[in-house]
């Protein structure tokens, strides 16, 4: 990798995340794996979020967009994913923070799954904890799941990749979805994610990465 091809780009909307924001950001920076950009889009935040955005040192590997117009999480989310030099990205809220190792164990496990992964579903054991439902998933799915299983899967038990900062994606397959459907709010990323395995093999990891 070169200083302009990072391993894996890291991708924070923002939008008013002020008081949670500041710790997103350090974990990125503190990171025991340091191949990454963190690429971050304010969403016309009116709470100081800029002012701190401003504030921080300056970092190569730190890229920061102010939306002049709010584009909605869909949009941002697209221009995030369009600014993305990696080959793969983690999507990471502005109210989320990595574990220390978080994006280390990200890396590994993409070098140890099926070449026609599309994404990858982290944390997968701590999120079943919100509904029966979920905790069910979790004791009959397989960790694999392919195109044609996906169908079901979606349809029987939801968004089962969980919270957006659960996920890390291919770029040239994210950019190619179509992307994350604007006039959704509350089940963008269900839509997305069940779109995309359709077509593509999904993980289900229980690796643990990221506070959410």
């Amino acid at each position: 990798m070169t200083s302009t091809t990072p391993a894996i780009s890291v991708l924070t909307p923002v939008w008013n995340g002020l008081p949670f924001l500041k710790e997103c950001v350090e974990s990125v920076f503190s990171q025991s794996f340091q191949d990454w950009e963190h690429i971050i889009s304010d969403n016309g935040s009116t709470d100081g979020t800029r002012d701190y955005l401003d504030s921080l040192p300056g970092d190569s590997r730190r890229r920061i967009f102010k939306q002049e117009k709010n584009l909605g999480i869909g949009g941002n989310l697209d221009f995030l994913v369009s600014n993305a030099r990696a080959p793969i990205v983690y999507i990471l809220c502005a109210d989320d923070y990595f574990y220390a190792d978080g994006l280390s164990r990200v890396v590994k496990e993409w070098n140890n799954v099926p070449t026609d992964t599309a994404f990858i579903a982290f944390n997968w054991k701590e999120a079943i904890g919100h509904s029966v439902i979920a905790k069910y998933s979790y004791e009959v799915l397989p960790k694999k799941i392919d195109p044609f299983a996906s169908r079901f899967v979606f349809f029987l038990f939801g968004n089962v990749a969980g919270n957006l900062s659960n996920v890390s994606a291919r770029v040239d397959v994210l950019k190619h979805s179509g992307g994350f459907s604007r006039p959704l709010k509350q089940a963008l990323d269900f839509d997305v994610w069940a779109d995309i395995a359709r077509t593509h093999t999904m993980m289900l990891s229980d690796t643990e990465t990221a506070f959410v």
